[in-house]
């Protein structure tokens, strides 16, 4: 088939990958791929002006020059060849080793001059100047017996003694003449010496230790009554230590303790009950059944006896049991998720490509996690439960680029908001984004927008949460280090149990949404940004700024925060289309939506690319004519700023409603808009309606403004407050959102106290 139409495939190891060619191009990647990567005339002058004073000139300091050029017109003359660098054998991040010339024939010509006047590199010796080693010389095989300072003292098998001065010894080897062998026996002796050290523990070795001063001490003349050992004892270590020299050339070896291989270590069951016992604990205890090791056994037991075999007791099952491995037994038995803490780490002995990137915006981590706080209506005062917090964050400075607050679960709205403020704030999208399994990076919209700016997205493992530490271990010092602080948090909710009602975080809320995200964007564009990282040694802020200066800000790849691209990151059909029908306009999601443009007669009964507001449903929008028109919905009044959320809910209501009396499921708008209207709507929509003001008033990435939370409270809702309401507000009345004095000073005083740890992360 792929020869049909013209195409192949080649299967190529990863041994066969030029992994510094390939990360070089990953860097130039930006470059690369603009189509005319723009150099002033002036920069590139003194560019080449530089290389050409120092050919061959380092990275490191082209890149100290920058007073009339930046890093970006450096890699953009790498990228149009206007300068020579070698891709193929040198890294680019490697500033200071990395070699830039002016053309390749200037590389050649260095090339050629380190070759012709390199000086000539002996290769390593592969003699092993110690008493006992073996050489070849000129044939004849001789044993090194003695090493001096400037003499070696050479045996030959005539068992004829030669002396060398060392000068010499080392020429001979330089010529050739002498060169190193292991002969097969001394390397069985050798083998055997390093079997026994290697298998001595630590008080063995103090043994042959203490016996091996006596030896040396008779051996050099003295007497038994000397040592306090016995006469006899003294005379075993002697014998021990002369048959170990004559045996292996060296008499400490026997010196060693041979205690621990004494007795009897044959296994006295037959090797039938033993197979038999370890397919027991295999095939009956390592499942996930999950048996008792003593029911199986007693199965075992009446197996062996009705087959005669004799009966293992119950701890030598339990030891066969012990022996298998720890992981393999958790696998079995509980999952691979169980398993994942005792499965064995992979140690990287060559780093290919580095598992955070070489620059900032290379590789960022994208995910959702739900705060350990309860929130309160800003108008009601009425518990409105926890938040969720969705991230951006930068693997290589560790830096906050964006994030996103909100009552709603994690959903394909959270990420696009998430993307449209990182790209409001820094005017770009990481190349890379890596994110866990969930729905809400698999959805279209997620997907579309990023092929739409030539992103890539990796999806880690799942159930294995060290792939995401990055992300997860910042939530975990983000709730540890600020959340909890705060009145309401709920980390005494671990243990449930033990809560009474005068403790229930629920009963002592008087966050906001609106004043937490004030908070929150205090906390990680401030706080967090300028605080010392244990990993990178420097805040995440220090680290951004000074990689960036040496890897280029890529202006080139930067996005335009305009309408096009705010409708990029609005949902659409599932379809993507919807068809204009004459006289009612596009139908999406239960609703018609139009506008005088779709009387147009080259767009009806066509079918034309639309998009909705998921926090405005009034709206809609409809590409026509190369740009995007805005549609009324046929029930605006009713839908105007109700959230998409708030309308599944009706949905999924009336559903319900409807199986239960036996209708069809079919639900049509305007029976979600008589059940929005209706009495019934205020108990089931009420807290998602006040959820959804509070996200709006907190939402930054929208109108591009901030909220003002002194306009939240109507003199009507004043009214309608109760006792606890009004209890609330007057807990709020010193905390002013302009003046912020508690905040102020909480923060103020967590940083004197250095309670802004930044834990260790990979």
């Amino acid at each position: 088939m792929p020869k049909k139409f013209g195409l192949s495939f080649r299967i190529r190891s990863s041994k066969s990958i030029n992994w510094i060619y390939q990360r070089n191009i990953r860097f130039l990647e930006d470059y690369l791929l603009d189509e005319i990567p723009y150099v002033s005339t002036e920069a590139t002058s003194i560019i080449k002006k530089l290389i050409n004073n120092k050919p061959s000139i380092m990275l490191e300091d082209l890149l100290k020059d920058q007073a009339s050029f930046s890093a970006d017109d450096i890699y953009s003359l790498m990228a149009i060849n206007e300068i020579y660098v070698d891709i193929n054998n040198y890294l680019i991040i490697d500033f200071d080793k990395f070699p830039i010339f002016l053309n390749k024939q200037t590389f050649d010509a260095y090339q050629n001059l380190e070759v012709a006047f390199k000086p000539i590199l002996l290769k390593p010796s592969n003699v092993d100047i110690q008493i006992g080693r073996k050489v070849n010389w000129d044939g004849n095989v001789c044993t090194i017996i003695n090493v001096g300072e400037n003499v070696l003292t050479l045996l030959n098998n005539n068992e004829e003694v030669s002396e060398l001065p060392r000068l010499v010894f080392e020429n001979l080897i330089k010529d050739g003449s002498i060169k190193g062998i292991s002969g097969h026996i001394e390397t069985e002796k050798e083998l055997e010496i390093n079997k026994i050290i290697k298998s001595a523990n630590e008080k063995d070795l103090e043994e042959a230790n203490k016996r091996y001063y006596v030896v040396q001490g008779m051996l050099n003349g003295g007497n038994y009554s000397d040592f306090e050992p016995k006469e006899r004892t003294i005379r075993d270590w002697l014998k021990k230590y002369r048959d170990a020299e004559n045996l292996y050339g060296n008499g400490y070896v026997g010196l060693i303790s041979n205690r621990k291989n004494q007795g009897n270590r044959v296994r006295r069951f037959q090797q039938e009950v033993i197979d038999l016992m370890k397919d027991y604990i295999i095939n009956d205890y390592e499942t996930i059944i999950q048996k008792k090791a003593f029911t199986v056994y007693r199965t075992f037991k009446q197996e062996c006896k009705n087959k005669g075999y004799s009966v293992p007791s119950f701890n030598t099952f339990l030891e066969e049991v012990d022996k298998r491995s720890t992981h393999i037994k958790t696998l079995k038995k509980q999952g691979p998720k169980a398993a994942y803490k005792t499965e064995p780490v992979y140690y990287e002995l060559s780093m290919t490509t580095p598992r955070h990137g070489d620059r900032p915006f290379e590789i960022c981590h994208i995910d959702h996690t739900e705060l350990d706080i309860q929130l309160i209506c800003s108008e009601t005062g009425e518990n409105l439960g926890k938040p969720w917090v969705s991230i951006m964050i930068d693997a290589f400075s560790r830096r906050i680029m964006a994030y996103y607050l909100t009552y709603d679960p994690p959903s394909y709205r959270s990420c696009m908001m998430v993307m449209r403020e990182c790209v409001k704030r820094h005017s770009r999208l990481p190349d890379t984004i890596v994110v866990d399994g969930g729905k809400d990076f698999q959805s279209v919209y997620f997907d579309t927008l990023l092929a739409r700016y030539g992103k890539r997205k990796k999806v880690r493992p799942g159930a294995k949460p060290r792939f995401g530490t990055v992300c997860e271990r910042h939530f975990g010092i983000t709730n540890e280090m600020f959340i909890h602080n705060l009145l309401g948090n709920t980390k005494i909710m671990k243990n449930f149990r033990q809560v009474t009602k005068e403790v229930n975080p629920i009963n002592h809320a008087i966050w906001t949404l609106e004043d937490l995200n004030f908070m929150l964007e205090r906390w990680y564009y401030e706080v967090y940004d300028n605080t010392p990282h244990s990993t990178i040694g420097e805040s995440p802020r220090e680290t951004y700024v000074k990689r960036i200066a040496k890897t280029g800000l890529r202006k080139n790849t930067f996005i335009r925060y305009d309408e096009i691209f705010k409708m990029l990151t609005l949902p659409s059909t599932r379809k993507g289309t919807a068809k204009v029908i004459a006289g009612q306009g596009v139908k999406i999601n239960y609703f018609y939506y139009y506008s005088e443009i779709l009387l147009h007669p080259d767009v009806e009964g066509k079918s034309i690319p639309v998009r909705y507001d998921p926090f405005n449903m009034g709206i809609a929008y409809a590409y026509i004519n190369n740009y995007w028109a805005e549609l009324t919905s046929e029930h605006y009044a009713v839908l105007e700023n109700r959230t998409e959320k708030e309308i599944k809910m009706v949905t999924s209501e009336l559903r319900k409603r409807k199986k239960l009396l036996g209708l069809k499921k079919d639900i049509s708008s305007s029976q979600i808009v008589d059940f929005m209207e209706s009495v019934e709507e205020h108990e089931v929509l009420m807290k998602q309606r006040l959820r959804d003001k509070a996200v709006k008033n907190s939402l930054t990435v929208i109108d591009g403004g901030k909220s003002n939370t002194k306009e939240l409270k109507s003199s009507k809702s004043v009214q309608k407050k109760g006792t606890k309401e009004r209890k609330h507000e007057t807990q709020l009345e010193a905390v002013k959102p302009n003046e912020k004095p508690l905040f102020k000073s909480i923060l103020d005083e967590m940083k004197e106290q250095n309670s802004f740890m930044i834990y260790k992360e990979l």
